[in-house]
Order: structure tokens, then sequence, then C-alpha cells
């Protein structure tokens, strides 16, 4: 007799603290299970019942759903050419997924993945992931890669690879953490078992990234100095967003309006709502940069972000040479350089993070909501450092 009940693994959570709802099936007490789309917290599945409670808001829409797949399942084992209680629970996984999702290989998933990406909105997220891809795909020459050719010969020399055409050891562990990446989507897919995971052996490897921060001084330097034309629109592009705490230029280009006081956003990186009260100092090159038709005159002259970020960077360059500072600057100097001074004013590094939104959506953060007014004090004390320190050398002077 075979049987079909919903279920969920409470130690395969993702990183939002959720749980996939497998279908168990289990005939002659060996059991295998089928992913489906619907995630959950733990609380809000009753494993007894197999169901969703009360606790989620869609919890009918869901049971409805689960119960229409398990009676698709039983109907297509009925009209299988091969009697359903003649299969074994490996054929019958394969006859409820279909050989295609068996034969899927590490390209075919990563496109699924990418695609998956695009619809939620996240662009440089795929287009991190077809990066990847495609230096699997030249690195291979060939276009077609199962899940058990991933081991560790095939990281190890692919990542030597990496190396020996120009990529940095950073560089070359982006690439080889979206390969961890896929491989994990397919082993939650039970494409491939866990017992042929590659990454408990290889490592992948990070060296120490160059701190990319002014200090005091140098911020000061570039905040007070008397620049003209494209220099000028740089710094103040930069100061913006050190002003509003290392907004990251996407972000910048795309600000709608202020509300109240406040820029609210999303993050581009992380999807994640943001909001941050407007100090004077960014309210000055806020109205600066007014555009004609959108909030920021940035999207009007450019063609898009990515445009907008090179042309910055190539005068930041320029900024740093004036100003006699010998770094590289660009647009991430600011976020690197807000966190560097708020350190140095001792503001907790929760604060700090959080400000920096680097905080996950773990269970406690659904339940807790920080307190916004900590994260605008900080950014107050960070740029009364700097126009301190400015006026003090005016005086000085």
């Amino acid at each position: 007799m075979i049987h079909f009940k919903p279920v969920i693994r409470k130690n395969q959570k993702n990183n939002q603290g959720l749980v996939n709802i497998k279908i168990r099936i289990t005939k002659n007490r060996k059991s295998t299970y089928l992913s489906t789309d619907f995630w959950v917290m733990p609380e809000q599945f009753d494993s007894k019942k197999g169901k969703v409670n009360g606790k989620h808001q869609s919890y009918k829409k869901i049971n409805l759903k689960l119960r229409k797949l398990v009676l698709d399942f039983e109907e297509r084992l009925l009209d299988s050419t091969e009697s359903g209680y003649n299969l074994t629970i490996q054929s019958i996984k394969d006859e409820l997924t279909g050989k295609n999702f068996k034969e899927q290989d590490f390209f075919t998933l990563s496109n699924e993945i990418i695609n998956e990406n695009i619809r939620k909105g996240k662009k440089g997220n795929a287009e991190t992931y077809k990066t990847a891809k495609n230096t699997v795909k030249d690195f291979l020459n060939k276009s077609h890669l199962s899940f058990k050719e991933i081991n560790y010969n095939f990281l190890n020399k692919y990542e030597n690879w990496l190396l020996e055409n120009g990529k940095s050891v950073n560089g070359a562990s982006v690439y080889l953490r979206n390969i961890r990446a896929v491989y994990n989507r397919a082993i939650d897919l039970e494409i491939i078992g866990f017992d042929h995971y590659p990454f408990r052996r290889f490592k992948i490897k990070n060296e120490e990234s160059l701190q990319r921060y002014l200090d005091l001084d140098e911020i000061k330097k570039i905040n007070n100095a008397t620049l003209k034309g494209k220099l000028e629109f740089a710094r103040d592009v930069f100061m913006l967003s050190f002003f509003l705490i290392g907004i990251n230029m996407k972000d910048l280009y795309e600000l709608a309006s202020i509300k109240k006081g406040n820029i609210e956003y999303r993050r581009s990186k992380t999807g994640k709502l943001f909001s941050i009260a407007v100090p004077q100092e960014a309210e000055g090159l806020i109205n600066k940069y007014r555009g004609e038709n959108d909030f920021l005159l940035f999207s009007e002259h450019y063609s898009d972000h990515k445009n907008f970020t090179k042309t910055v960077n190539k005068y930041l360059k320029k900024v740093a040479a004036k100003c006699e500072i010998d770094k590289p600057l660009s647009t991430y100097y600011a976020r690197h350089t807000w966190a560097t001074l708020a350190a140095v004013l001792d503001i907790p590094k929760e604060t700090i993070s959080r400000a920096l939104g680097h905080s996950r959506n773990s269970i406690t953060d659904i339940y807790i909501n920080f307190d916004r007014g900590k994260i605008d004090e900080a950014n107050k004390r960070v740029i009364q450092l700097l126009c301190e320190k400015a006026a003090n050398s005016s005086a000085a002077s």
C-alpha cells in the first residue's frame, strides 16, 4: 500500500527560518520525499495531521492545494501502465517527477535559478549566477554537466583554471559559492543525494579584503574641497551616499521620494525595506540634484545605474588625486568609511550592522522590531564627528 502525507523537516530551514512542506511517499516502511512550492515556519505546521495550522494566514488555501497535489499523485499512479502496487519507492518517485526531472543537470538547474531571480526582481543575483554558469561552460567547453561530475577534483581544477585566467582568490570564491548554491538546490530537489556532496572536503578560499575606507582627515578634505564640474558632481554623490549611511548607487539612482523626513526603499541587494531619516547635509544635496521629472536627476542623465556608477567612480579617482589621497577612491568607500567612523565613536556593532542592512531575516528578527531611532542617532553622531572636525580645522587655520 502506498501512502502520501505532507510533512516538514524542522532541521532543514532556509535563511529565513522557513521549512519546505514535502510530500512523504511511503511503501513497505520505506519512504522518499517530494518537495512542494510551499514554505512555512515550523510552528505553522501540524505534523500529526499533516496540515498547515491557523497560525498561517493562508492555511486553508495551502491545505487545499496539498490535498489536490496528493490526489494528483494518486491518479497518476493509477493511470500508470505499471500497477502502482508493483512499483519500488524509487520508481514511484521517478513516475511522479518524470524523467526530465531526474536528468536535470547543473546548467538547466542554474537557468531555473536565474529565471527565478529575474521573476523576483533580483537581477543582480541572476547576473551573478549567469556569469558563474558561463565560466563553468568555458572551463569544460561543453553544455552538459551532471551533479555527480561535480566532485573534489572538478572543483580543484576549476578553481585553478579561474586563478590562471586572472581571477583573484576572492573573485574565484564568488563563482564557487554560486556552484555550491546550485548544488544545494539540487539536494533540496532530491536530484542528487547528500552523500555525493563535494564541499565537505573542498573548502572555498577567501583572502582578507583591502580596507576601503577614508580616515577622518581624508573624508574632511573631500567634503571641504573646492571642486567644479564632474569632480564636484562625483564628490557630491559620494558625500550624499555617506550622509545616507552608505546607500549603494543603484538604490540612490532609483530613489523616489522623501516621506515625512525619511527616505524609504527596498535594498536592491537584499530586497529588505529600509528607512533612513534624512539629515540636513543630505537634504541640501538632494535639493541640489533634484530632477525635472524624476525625484533625482541621476536617472534623467544616465541610462542606468551602472553607467551612473561608472562615471562617478571615474571622477572620484581624480577627486582623490586633487585632495592628495593615495587611495583608489570609489563609491564603496562611503559605506566603509561610515562604518569605520561609527566604530570610532563606539557605536554598538549591532547598531552598525543594522544601519548597513546586514541583519538577516532570522526568527528573532521577525518578532523584534529594531529601534530605527538608534540608527538615526548613530548617523547623526557620525556626521557631527565629520562636521566638528571640519569646524576645528577651519578655526585653526
